[in-house]
C-alpha cells in the first residue's frame, strides 16, 4: 500500500491504512498529487515531511523507513527531472522571444536560480547587445546541476541541438551595427571583441 501511495497517489486508499496514520496518509496524497501535476510548493513541503506517522510501531520502523526514503528518492528524480525539462523548454522559448521568459515555472532552488540566470543571460544579449552575456550564454552549460541521467540525455538530445540553432540567430540578430556585424560565429567574435 505505501509503494502504491507513493508511485500512484491517486490510487493510494488512506481508508485503509491505520488510524493513527490515516491524517498522515490524506494530508500526503493531496501533496504528491499537487506536487506531480506542477506544484513546486507542494514538493518541497513533502520534502520536509518524515518518512512515517507519528504512531508507528518501532518494529516496523527501519523496514518501511528504508523501503519509503527509496521511493520518495526515486520520485524526487523523476520531478527534479520534469522541472529541467521544462525549465530547458522554457529557456528555448525565452530564446525565441523575450516575452516568454517565465521562471515561476521552475522549483524552488538550483532549477529557478539557474533559469533565472540564463533568462538574465538571454535579455542581456538580445536586448542588451551585451557581448559579455552572449559569450556567457554560448559557454555555460544548458543543464541545471543535479539532473538525472535519462534527463540529462534528453535535454542533449533535443534541447540542446536547439539552444545551438537558437544562439546562432540571436547572434545574428544582436550583431548589427556592431563590431561583430561582418562575423559568422560567436567564438570569432569573441577573439575580435576582445582585443580591440
Amino acid at each position: 500500500m505505501i509503494t502504491t501511495c507513493l508511485t500512484d497517489p491517486e490510487k493510494c486508499q488512506c481508508d485503509k491504512t491505520p488510524t493513527y496514520a490515516k491524517a498522515f496518509c490524506e494530508r500526503n496524497k493531496a501533496l504528491q498529487v499537487q506536487c506531480e501535476k506542477g506544484n513546486y510548493s507542494a514538493c518541497l513541503i513533502l520534502d520536509e515531511t518524515p518518512n512515517l506517522p507519528e504512531g508507528a510501531p518501532s518494529f516496523s520502523l527501519g523496514i518501511l523507513d528504508k523501503l519509503v526514503d527509496r521511493l520518495r528518492n526515486a520520485q524526487a528524480q523523476i520531478i527534479k527531472g520534469n522541472a529541467a525539462r521544462k525549465v530547458g523548454n522554457m529557456i528555448l522559448e525565452c530564446m525565441g522571444d523575450a516575452s516568454k521568459c517565465d521562471c515561476s515555472l521552475a522549483p524552488t532552488g538550483d532549477i529557478k536560480s539557474f533559469c533565472k540566470h540564463k533568462q538574465d543571460l538571454v535579455a542581456k544579449c538580445r536586448e542588451g547587445k551585451h557581448y559579455e552575456s552572449c559569450f556567457a550564454l554560448d559557454e555555460e552549460s544548458v543543464l541545471p546541476e543535479g539532473i538525472p541521467g535519462i534527463i540529462k540525455s534528453y535535454i542533449e538530445d533535443m534541447i540542446i541541438p536547439k539552444v545551438e540553432e537558437k544562439k546562432q540567430k540571436i547572434f545574428n540578430e544582436m550583431k548589427k551595427g556592431t563590431i561583430c556585424e561582418n562575423i559568422e560565429i560567436l567564438k570569432e567574435c569573441k577573439k575580435v571583441y576582445y582585443f580591440q
